[in-house]
């Protein structure tokens, strides 16, 4: 299989065009094909097959399908039984403010313009869109870290986060409407900009930087972003996939 690319690759054509998500790595016979899409329009997606060596790498994936991911779940109600059979939760940020009382799971959003006196530009910005995710960590600490007791939760390990990822893509209907994406969270940053920010730029401060005090989380955010609605969302997302996604959580054998 080729070691120039991995799933959730950006690439482009060296005969040019439009960046491409590398998908998968196919083998037809003795011949091996990059398996990519790219977006036509901001909301339709169209396959391509190409042969590696036509490709140029334009960015790493955030992620690899290797990459150990930890999810510390309560040992009531057959919460880790749940996730094995493939039913899963993703919350919205108003349902974590909700239910902690304040906004106090994310940072501030700092940053500094370049040229002015003030440390810091606090970031006051709402979500676009309805955004719903599900919290992981690099290590065992971390994910035991999120307000739990070690002693009262079942560790999970995620098996291939890519895979988990695209099964995600697969159940949820209409989804050249729909963002899946990991994101990894950052701490303690405040970031010198030669201008003020956009507010797509806005929301990355404020909802993907957490003080210094949270760094042990070494969290994993898996997101689902609706990009396009005309309709009134609750604050849970309930999905549920079965035997078929089941493979991709087992019980860590971590301590």
């Amino acid at each position: 299989m080729s070691d120039s690319f991995i799933e959730g690759d950006i690439v482009k054509l060296k005969s040019g065009g439009p960046e491409m998500h590398v998908l998968d790595i196919k083998r037809v016979g003795p011949k091996e094909f990059i398996y990519c899409f790219w977006f036509k329009t901001p909301f339709e997606k169209v396959p391509y097959y190409a042969p590696p060596e036509t490709l140029f790498l334009v960015s790493k994936s955030v992620i690899t399908p290797t990459q150990k991911l930890f999810r510390a779940v309560t040992k009531k109600d057959d919460v880790a039984k749940s996730h094995q059979e493939g039913k899963l939760w993703f919350r919205s940020h108003q349902w974590f403010q909700n239910k902690e009382g304040e906004d106090n799971t994310e940072g501030d959003g700092c940053y500094k313009v370049q040229g002015r006196n003030a440390a810091c530009n606090d970031v006051l910005v709402k979500c676009g869109f309805p955004i719903f995710f599900m919290s992981f960590s690099e290590t065992v600490e971390g994910a035991r870290s999120f307000d739990r007791g070690s002693d009262s939760h079942t560790l999970l390990e995620v098996q291939n986060p890519i895979k988990l990822r695209d099964e995600v893509i697969k159940k949820l209907p209409n989804s050249k409407y729909i963002k899946v994406r990991w994101h990894k969270m950052e701490y303690g940053k405040i970031y010198e900009v030669p201008n003020d920010l956009g507010p797509g730029e806005n929301f990355n401060r404020k909802y993907y930087q957490k003080p210094e005090k949270y760094r042990i989380e070494s969290e994993w955010r898996l997101e689902i972003e609706f990009i396009y609605n005309s309709r009134k969302i609750s604050k849970t997302q309930r999905h549920r996939w079965g035997k078929d996604i089941g493979n991709l959580f087992e019980i860590s054998s971590e301590k």
